[in-house]
């Protein structure tokens, strides 16, 4: 674990990150002599990245010597895609794509994360009152995304598979219209999704606390790691300044994320407790998950034939968060 890793408690996130402002501070100095790199960003559309929307804001980007063009997408997974595609230099999302980017041997690399923490809760129609009625209920997700594989452990913990439900796998965009229309009966989603979703109709979110804890990744192909790593150190450095903000005005933080993702600015506190944030990475833990979504996706068919488990030590590097 190199000195900016974290692991998952809030304590260490934290203390692991104060380390940093001083070189947040330093970096922010220096970067005033550096010639501008242009970077391309892919950011999810969920608090969890909540250092990016700081660092747009406030123009963080550019104090590193980098000019950064941002775009949203409605979830990791797509966002992945325009970092596998060429559209974007750096991406956020989750670890489970990264895992299945892995299996099918794409060379997407995590190089730090800015969150860990359990986002998804299950979203009901009326004719579900508990987790324990889920059975031959039609429950949307989006395959591919680690609301699959929490769904998948929230059924285990019921005693059901995904046999024993309708499961239907729709766009981001679909869930809350589909709700309202009644062509399912529940759906697994985060922050904002589900505040959107309790304004539409008599729903309501069921939580069940310990199945899993999403990492928020900050990701790059290696092919940039090899050519261009020193955008990559300017772009954690940016991260380790938006976390100063963060963590010393969350006040501020918190008016950003609300504009951004259209949130009630009433209802930010509450979401913003559970949001344990740190700027590192901790290999072993994360390599340790990854083999055990893994472990999964092969168990349930999700792969193509012949797939290889991955050697996911080589997909989570520490190579850029060292050099800053």
């Amino acid at each position: 674990m190199t000195p900016l890793s974290f692991g998952t408690t809030r304590r260490q996130l934290l203390t692991g990150i104060s380390a940093l402002g001083g070189l947040g501070a330093i970096g922010a100095t220096r970067s005033l002599a550096q010639e501008s790199i242009e970077i391309q960003i892919g950011e999810g559309t969920v608090p969890d990245y909540t250092h990016f929307y700081v660092a747009d804001d406030l123009g963080l980007w550019s104090k590193q010597g980098l000019k950064a063009t941002s775009t949203m997408f409605p979830s990791g997974r797509i966002a992945l895609d325009a970092l596998v595609s060429g559209q974007v230099k750096i991406a956020t999302c989750a670890e489970t794509p990264v895992m299945f980017a892995a299996i099918n041997e794409i060379p997407v690399r995590v190089i730090a994360s800015v969150i860990k923490y359990e986002p998804f809760d299950l979203v009901v129609g009326p004719n579900i009152q508990s987790l324990d009625e889920l059975k031959a209920k039609r429950i949307g997700y989006s395959q591919g995304t680690n609301a699959h594989y929490y769904l998948a452990s929230l059924l285990r913990s019921k005693g059901l598979t995904a046999a024993d439900v309708a499961a239907v796998n729709l766009p981001v965009a679909n869930f809350v219209p589909s709700l309202v229309g009644g062509a399912i009966d529940a759906f697994v989603w985060s922050e904002p999704l589900i505040t959107a979703a309790l304004k539409q109709g008599p729903f309501k979110r069921l939580r069940s606390e310990g199945l899993y804890s999403a990492y928020g990744c900050v990701v790059a192909m290696q092919s940039t790691i090899d050519s261009n790593p020193e955008m990559l150190i300017r772009a954690v450095r940016t991260l380790v300044a938006a976390h100063a903000v963060v963590k010393s005005a969350p006040e501020q933080a918190m008016d950003i994320i609300s504009a951004k993702l259209k949130l009630e600015r009433s209802s930010v506190p509450e979401l913003w407790k559970d949001l344990h944030f740190g700027v590192g990475i901790n290999r072993a833990s994360m390599t340790v998950d990854l083999v055990k979504e893994a472990e999964w996706a092969f168990a349930n068919n999700l792969v193509k034939p012949g797939a290889k488990m991955p050697s996911f030590d080589q997909v989570v590097t520490d190579s850029i968060v060292k050099r800053v």
